[in-house]
């Protein structure tokens, strides 16, 4: 099993695309137990700056989440696929982290991403969608639940997020990694 996420955010698409990509939470569920059927785990988040897939499925298929994200915004693959960013493995776990943790928000360190991170988990669980992975990488579990400290900023004005992420605490991607079958789908 192989973790990928596939991201558009603030960073990575302008504010029109952004917008057909939000959807309310009633139809958050729906996009989930539609999708849900096809791989064991899935989470959406979605906030005012980004609409983010994390899934688990037996080979990297990045190019199927941005499939998703188009239907979901009515765009085609080509339109979006500029304005995506796409992980899998470890580095899909960085980047979750880097989120959860604030430092891929627009403002540096805002502490907002941690109760929109643990409400898509709960969407999820409430589809049917969450597995024990995507829920122990999510903040449950033995999971860290503040993310925070799993990080090292980098000496400066701490408004470096980007270099930030680099310096994931080993330990915080091992706690989530939860054994043998959570330690195979993040590598």
């Amino acid at each position: 099993m192989t973790l990928s996420v596939v991201a558009v955010t603030h960073r990575t698409a302008p504010v029109t695309i952004r917008e057909r990509l939000s959807l309310p939470v009633e139809q958050q569920c729906q996009w989930l137990q539609r999708w849900g059927n096809q791989v064991p785990e899935i989470v959406l988040l979605v906030t005012c700056h980004r609409t983010e897939v994390y899934w688990l499925d037996g080979e990297e298929t990045a190019h199927r989440g941005v499939e998703w994200l188009a239907e979901l915004g009515g765009l085609t693959v080509e339109e979006l696929e500029r304005w995506v960013l796409q992980r899998s493995g470890a580095e899909a776990v960085r980047h979750a982290f880097c989120v959860a943790a604030g430092l891929d928000s627009r403002v540096v360190g805002e502490p907002q991403i941690l109760g929109q991170v643990r409400r898509a988990r709960e969407l999820a669980r409430a589809a049917g969608t969450l597995g024990p992975i995507l829920d122990r990488l999510s903040g449950s579990g033995n999971a860290r639940p503040n993310p925070r400290p799993a990080f090292l900023l980098q000496s400066g004005n701490g408004a470096n997020g980007p270099g930030s992420c680099r310096l994931v605490d080993r330990q915080a991607v091992a706690r989530a990694r939860g054994g043998a079958r959570g330690s195979a789908a993040l590598q």
